[in-house]
């Protein structure tokens, strides 16, 4: 074998084992690995608000009598800049106070204590929608229109949910009229049977009389002459308490319709939340 032919054998090894490599190996996909690149989102996006009650002076309304009215007007306001909000209130009525106080709905509150009113209109301001009374919670409320914060230079406020408070007139307490009387007569018995008959024995006559003194026991009744249960038995007026509290979420990207008989939209759903109802 001449020396050109056996540079031609190795030759062709060398080509058969690197095609032998080139079956036996992993095939892939074409690659590249490049710098990250890391976008950041920012936002000075956001809702400062506040509920005032500027008619309401006293921590408490004390020595109140059947009648009397009181100024408590709720109020949510939005810092100036905040961004658009549809906004949402929790009122929560109590019977008695302290830890003796349970939730009870505006209705029964407004039958068996107080009333409201705005603008001298007994009632709550037609602004603002009932949602629904939720147990152990209280009664939420969302207003009509949007509070429109984020290009004012002032803060900008809803209207008062109601602005009166009135005790109702027809509470009233109620002492037992039970007494007992006791009456000595004299008469002439004429019949003998020893005991008073009526025309037959003459000359009855009264001669000691003695009353007991009057059952203590205080009830009270509303308006239409209703027992009011879980009232304290002293001679006092009954306790309640009325509370408030705002909440509010973004117009963008959220929908609020209060032109059906109950609120409907995303941004209720969200109004509710915060509340901690849903």
């Amino acid at each position: 074998m001449t020396a050109k032919k056996k540079k031609l054998i190795k030759g062709l090894v060398a080509v058969a084992l690197i095609a032998i490599i080139g079956i036996g190996a992993t095939l892939a996909y074409l690659s590249a690995t490049t710098n990250k690149a890391e976008n950041k989102f920012t936002s000075d996006a956001k809702i400062t608000g506040t509920l005032t009650e500027t008619s309401w002076k006293d921590k408490e309304w004390s020595n109140f009598q059947p009648g009397d009215s009181h100024g408590k007007n709720p109020v949510v306001n939005l810092v100036a800049g905040s961004e658009d909000a549809y906004v949402g209130m929790l009122i929560t009525c109590k019977n008695g106070s302290g830890t003796d106080a349970t939730v009870i709905s505006m209705d029964d509150f407004t039958k068996n204590y107080a009333t409201v009113s705005y603008e001298g209109t007994t009632g709550i301001n037609p602004n603002w929608v009932h949602v629904g009374y939720y147990e152990g919670i209280g009664d939420f409320y969302v207003y009509k229109n949007d509070v429109n914060a984020s290009k004012s230079n002032i803060d900008v406020s809803t209207e008062a949910i109601f602005d009166t408070v009135t005790v109702n007139a027809g509470v009233n307490q109620k002492w037992s009229a039970s007494a007992k009387s006791e009456t000595v007569y004299t008469f002439t018995d004429v019949d003998k049977d020893g005991k008073y008959t009526a025309g037959t024995d003459t000359d009855l006559t009264a001669v000691d009389q003695t009353t007991t003194n009057y059952d203590p026991t205080v009830t009270y009744t509303d308006q239409t002459g209703k027992v009011l249960t879980g009232l304290s038995q002293q001679i006092d007026m009954p306790h309640f308490e009325l509370d408030a509290q705002g909440f509010a979420v973004q117009t963008a990207n959220l929908t609020l319709n209060t032109s059906t008989s109950t609120p409907t939209g995303t941004a209720l759903t969200q109004l509710l939340k915060l509340a901690g109802i849903k």
